[in-house]
């Protein structure tokens, strides 16, 4: 066999291997259940952004020891962003799954405290809207100084309105536990973890 035919054949040979390797790891998608392909793709996201804003957490709790300050608000700017897109998956998912009612009981158990930390990443995402001292939808901010302080290294102010890291981490890791949790008693959808 010359080297060309060798190559070809090894090529050939890996990428059979590959495809069973990702065999191994596909769901079969039945074709007269399309919810079940959005669902996989949605848990996918959701259980990928909650990963991303663990990394964030860990960033932040880093940049708290280091005392360092211009890290620190990037990263809390980032973390909030990451709960903005968990927002998004969580009522993406609640749409798909109207007739969940454990779902709907799971989502209606984290989506005010999720809701409350995306008004910050609103506020850090327009805060040239916010120097003039009015916040969202022209509503006063309570405190107009404040864009973007934290108390006691733990304690976000943004105008007056506040939210705690060490509560907003713990609700993220609560969050993923009762996600996983839901999945296993409702064996329904391929989420790996």
């Amino acid at each position: 066999m010359d080297l060309w035919n060798l190559l070809l054949q090894i090529f050939k040979d890996s990428s059979l291997i590959e495809s069973k390797i990702h065999t191994r790891h596909t769901i079969p998608v039945p074709h007269d259940k399309p919810e079940y392909r959005s669902a996989f793709i949605s848990f996918t996201l959701l259980m990928s952004v909650i990963e991303r804003s663990g990394i964030q957490i860990k960033r932040i709790k880093l940049d708290r020891k280091h005392s360092d300050l211009k890290l620190l608000f990037t990263d809390i700017q980032f973390f909030l962003i990451t709960i903005s897109n968990i927002q998004k998956m969580m009522l993406r998912l609640k749409k798909i799954l109207y007739n969940n009612k454990d779902y709907a009981l799971w989502y209606k158990k984290f989506i005010n405290k999720i809701e409350i930390l995306d008004s910050f990443r609103d506020n850090l995402e327009h805060i040239d809207e916010r120097l003039d001292g009015v916040g969202k939808n022209r509503k006063p901010l309570l405190q107009p100084n404040m864009l973007g302080t934290l108390l006691n290294n733990d304690e976000y102010n943004f105008g007056g309105e506040k939210f705690n890291l060490s509560d907003a981490f713990i609700t993220i890791k609560m969050l993923k536990n009762d996600l996983v949790e839901w999945n296993k008693n409702n064996y329904k959808f391929p989420l790996y973890f």
